[in-house]
């Protein structure tokens, strides 16, 4: 689900991290028709009881977000150990059993992920450029994310975003 608030100046707000924004919140379903309908339905002004104004940009924002969200949690799985990086680190891990799922650079080898598709799941986001922005290595295409607490949360925040791109099925 998605949680938005409403700032005093009465902007709908997004609240990326559901309930870090002060306030009473509204939430819906991450799809992006929903929310396009709860805005022309007005439905938002309706929840808070007071008029709330909707940035054009809104669902584009959503989008930016959650992008920035995932990129963030990324980075603190890196901190934490949690993180594996390239195709052949993956394999090698994959052995112990320790791995939830990869996230494949959307231009990545479709020879590779197919590979790693017949033993954990494989999720795609993202590029290798910006996987590398991540690392400051070349060319990332493959992170695996180690079984935990935080690769639910990337896996939560990556359904809601490929949801609301209206690529649903994680």
């Amino acid at each position: 689900m998605l949680r938005f608030v409403r700032s005093p100046d009465g902007m709908l707000c997004f609240d990326v991290s559901s309930g870090r924004l002060p306030g009473r919140g509204a939430w819906i379903h991450p799809r992006r028709d929903l929310f396009e309908m709860a805005v022309k339905k007005n439905l938002f002004s309706k929840v808070f009881g007071e008029k709330t104004v909707v940035s054009s940009q809104c669902a584009e924002g959503i989008l930016t977000q959650l992008q920035k969200q995932i990129f963030s949690l990324l980075g603190l799985a890196r901190k934490a150990g949690e993180l594996v990086m390239g195709a052949l680190k993956i394999t090698q891990v994959l052995g112990a059993g320790d791995m939830a799922f990869v996230l494949a650079a959307t231009d990545s080898s479709d020879r590779e992920r197919k590979q790693l598709e017949n033993k954990v799941p494989v999720y795609l986001f993202g590029t290798k450029q910006e996987f590398s922005n991540l690392t400051l290595q070349t060319e990332q295409a493959y992170f695996g994310l180690k079984k935990g607490a935080l690769a639910e949360v990337i896996k939560d925040t990556l359904f809601k975003y490929q949801t609301f791109l209206g690529k649903e099925g994680l």
